[in-house]
């Protein structure tokens, strides 16, 4: 799971890099990916508007 994890992180740093993902949403997803957020958590819409 955390290869998939690292995967993943680079994959969104590289869309950021590229100018391809919002800086803020790429905050936000790594921030969702590294603490796990619960399916209930508030900020999953400050994700879903980021994006």
């Amino acid at each position: 799971m955390a290869v998939a994890r690292l995967a993943y992180l680079e994959v969104l740093t590289a869309a950021t890099d590229h100018g391809i993902l919002d800086p803020a949403t790429h905050q936000l997803a790594v921030d969702a990916l590294i603490n796990h957020w619960p399916d209930d958590d508030p900020r999953w819409t400050l994700l879903n508007h980021a994006a």
